[in-house]
């Protein structure tokens, strides 16, 4: 086998062995870290979405969205983009998906929850059960942060690399 393909796929599998954090062990193998969840509760406006090497932008794509996290469990996603048969926070970027654009703004209403999912991503046979805290967006599973007034959602870990959307927070706005 060539050399340069071996060394690769080292250099592959000890990516995806570092980028799986332990993150605190319990009787299942290693456990998610508790977050605070109620920080997410609110309207946020997404400001950009990167997938590879590709950046999209409102600015770049004419596309908005934007999600109001409700305390009982509901998010209502306001947009203009053609994502509404699978309501999603995720913008598609070119040229993984095409953009289309809808004449006007729709809103969808769909339940969300926070939850421990697997890595998928094991390392050692003691970390086959070990799983990050994730925000579930209808069907969507996210990896999420929230620092100070922005909302970092990417895919689950341990792929090579993951798309991501960014959120701010909206200030005295009204969805």
């Amino acid at each position: 086998m060539n050399n340069a393909v071996v060394k690769a796929f080292a250099v592959l599998v000890l990516v995806a062995a570092v980028s799986c954090k332990k993150h605190g062990t319990g009787s299942r193998g290693l456990q998610a870290n508790k977050a605070d969840t109620t920080g997410i509760v609110g309207q946020w406006a997404w400001v950009r979405s990167n997938f590879l090497f590709n950046v999209l932008t409102p600015q770049l794509s004419d596309a908005h969205k934007e999600l109001n996290f409700t305390s009982t469990g509901v998010v209502y996603i306001r947009h203009n983009d053609s994502t509404g048969q699978y309501p999603s926070p995720y913008i598609a970027v070119p040229p993984m998906s095409h953009l289309s654009l809808l004449s006007g703004d729709v809103t969808d209403t769909v339940l969300y929850h926070f939850g421990d999912e697997p890595v998928g991503c094991p390392g050692p046979a003691e970390d086959l059960n070990a799983t990050f805290m994730a925000l579930v967006i209808k069907d969507w599973i996210n990896q999420f942060k929230i620092s100070n007034d922005t909302l970092y959602l990417v895919t689950p870990p341990c792929l090579i690399q993951p798309d991501s959307v960014v959120y701010v927070r909206v200030k005295g706005g009204k969805f």
